[in-house]
This record gives C-alpha cells, sequence and structure tokens, in this order.
C-alpha cells in the first residue's frame, strides 16, 4: 500500500508540474511538512510541541499568500492535485508501528 499510495502522490506531482507555474508546484510539494504535523497527532497519537499551533498557522498564510488561491487567474484545479500529491507522498512515508 505504501509502493501505491507513494506511486499515485508522484503522478500527481507530475501533472501538477506540467500545468502550473514551476514555483507553485514547489511550494505545493513541499507542504507535506505541515500534514505531517497534523496527520501524526491525529492518526498516530503523537503529541504536538507547545507553540506548534502557531507556526503551522503561520506557514499556512505564508503558502496562501505565496500560491494565492483567491486569484482566479493563479488558482486552478491543478493546484488540488498537487497537494493531494503531497498528502499522498506523505500517506507512503507514514506508517504506525504497533
Amino acid at each position: 500500500m505504501r509502493g501505491l499510495y507513494g506511486g499515485f502522490g508522484m503522478v500527481c506531482n507530475f501533472i501538477a508540474l506540467v500545468h502550473l507555474k514551476l514555483s507553485d508546484a514547489t511550494i505545493l510539494f513541499q507542504t507535506s511538512g505541515i500534514f505531517v504535523l497534523i496527520f501524526s497527532s491525529v492518526f498516530l497519537k503523537e503529541r504536538v510541541p507547545k507553540g506548534a499551533g502557531k507556526w503551522l498557522l503561520l506557514i499556512f498564510v505564508a503558502v496562501m499568500v505565496m500560491v494565492n488561491p483567491f486569484s482566479f487567474t493563479g488558482f486552478t484545479w491543478y493546484a488540488l492535485v498537487a497537494i493531494l500529491g503531497a498528502l499522498l507522498c506523505l500517506q507512503g512515508l507514514i506508517r504506525r508501528s504497533d
């Protein structure tokens, strides 16, 4: 399953690279670090360090400013494909150890 998630994530990333500007696609690929913090606390029951919430919010705002999703000329559905690619690659990396 990890291989399928990682493979589909890379396919989404390549699709986004073809249809988005390189800078926007790269920024959206790097959002997987944000999802690591969120998913590790939700699914793996990891403790979130104190003060991490404010940094998470700051990073999210910075990504929104750089990508500018509220402009209809800059935002396309391929940006969501890039975010899906980041999520799928992350899912391929995380596994729960019991």
